[in-house]
């Protein structure tokens, strides 16, 4: 029996191996110089003023909601098509998420989306680089600041990606806040972790503090290590010593990652060729990180219900496909927040599926991959309505 070809595969070799087991031999496993040697590189490699690393890229959007002082009354315009961490950051911080329609082509946040989305109580944009595709990001600063609104930038699946103007994701020309996650399934991992970066000196500093309790040592009459003020609220957001030497050597490969994700992106493409009719295939700018491979079904063959029992069927034949993403404003937790009308965001939901996609995936995977996803067009056709007991014996 062939093994299992997960939908992401992270990639760690004995240079990784031996750069964390340097720092269990050394003993200083925490808070120590490794993590601010990482920031100074991700501050090399974006062309940001400030990085701030730190536990989680969920971690990363609370801390960077908390330092623009975003809390209860305030609501933050976040797309429809998103991991749930996008939006739990706002209600972390008491403020309230409302959920905008996306383009129907990139499923992107859009000006035009994200105006239709506006309260009177919007203070912050939250745009989301999905599947690695950059946002316009310039448009919808503009509109922010336009309305005295910040713009914050979620680019968990954008790490090396650029802008159409050259800009790298993450630099200080683009968002007032740009977040990243170090996650396995991104461009490059930690195990877990993540990045919050800026521009501005001030908030830089606030996210620090942010990240280790809400703590500073800043002031008039320090007696030692002992003496310190908590004067806001904050948490233990810290990246170890362990993760951040696991990242710097992941950084220095952060182009060859970027470039086998475009080759395996295009050879994938090229096996699904002979199933354009049923598919519709993405169309990742060349900016893009290639973060997701994400196929739709055709209009006319489209339904949740096909596209569920397609994805069984997949992973009946040991392919880990999924969604990207069940939409935010049909999670319990989010049962309060408003939305705009979201007509495309609830038919890209219909007929969506992340097909496997790493830097090692094998031409006999993407093979398999494609064989399957044939085999379960044509076994469950376009006008196929399936009931839940035909998904549980697929």
């Amino acid at each position: 029996m062939p093994e299992n070809i997960p939908y992401c595969r992270h990639e760690i070799g004995e240079e990784e191996i031996r750069a964390v087991t340097a720092v269990l031999r050394g003993g200083w496993i925490a808070r120590g110089p490794r993590v601010r040697t990482l920031e100074e590189a991700c501050e090399a490699r974006l062309g940001s003023s400030h990085a701030i690393a730190c536990s989680s890229g969920t971690g990363a959007l609370e801390i960077a909601m908390r330092g623009l002082g975003l809390g209860p009354g305030d609501d933050v315009i976040v797309p429809d098509v998103t991991w749930v961490a996008s939006a739990m950051a706002v209600l972390q911080v008491g403020a309230r998420p409302v959920f905008a329609d996306v383009d129907p082509e990139t499923h992107l946040l859009t000006v035009e989306t994200a105006e239709a989305a506006w309260t009177p109580r919007t203070r912050a944009v939250l745009t989301v680089d999905f599947a690695g595709v950059p946002s316009d990001v310039f448009g919808l600063r503009e509109l922010a600041e336009s309305r005295g609104a910040r713009l914050i930038e979620d680019a968990a699946h954008a790490f090396g990606a650029y802008h159409c103007d050259g800009t790298p994701v993450g630099r200080d020309e683009a968002a007032h806040v740009t977040t990243f996650s170090f996650h396995p399934a991104k461009t490059i991992t930690t195990a877990e972790g993540g990045l919050v970066t800026t521009a501005d000196d001030v908030l830089a500093e606030r996210m620090r503090r942010i990240r280790s309790g809400g703590i500073t040592r800043s002031f008039a009459g320090s007696r030692g290590s002992h003496d310190y003020l908590a004067t806001e609220i904050g948490g233990n957001f810290h990246l170890s010593e362990l993760q951040a030497a696991l990242g710097l050597v992941q950084i220095d490969r952060v182009d060859a990652f970027l470039t086998r994700r475009r080759d395996a992106w295009d050879r994938l493409l090229d096996a699904l060729e002979s199933l354009s009719g049923e598919l519709l295939f993405p169309n990742h700018l060349g900016g893009s990180s290639h973060n997701l491979f994400i196929v739709e079904l055709a209009e006319d063959g489209g339904s949740a219900d096909r596209r569920d029992a397609v994805l069984a069927h997949l992973g009946s034949e040991g392919i880990g496909a999924s969604l990207h993403y069940p939409l935010l404003h049909r999670q319990p937790v989010f049962a309060r927040s408003p939305r705009a009308q979201v007509p495309n965001a609830e038919r890209f939901e219909a007929r969506a599926l992340t097909l496997p996609l790493f830097p090692s995936i094998t031409d006999d995977e993407i093979r398999r991959v494609a064989h399957a996803l044939s085999e379960a067009l044509v076994r469950f056709p376009a006008e196929l309505r399936t009931s839940p007991s035909q998904r549980e014996i697929v």
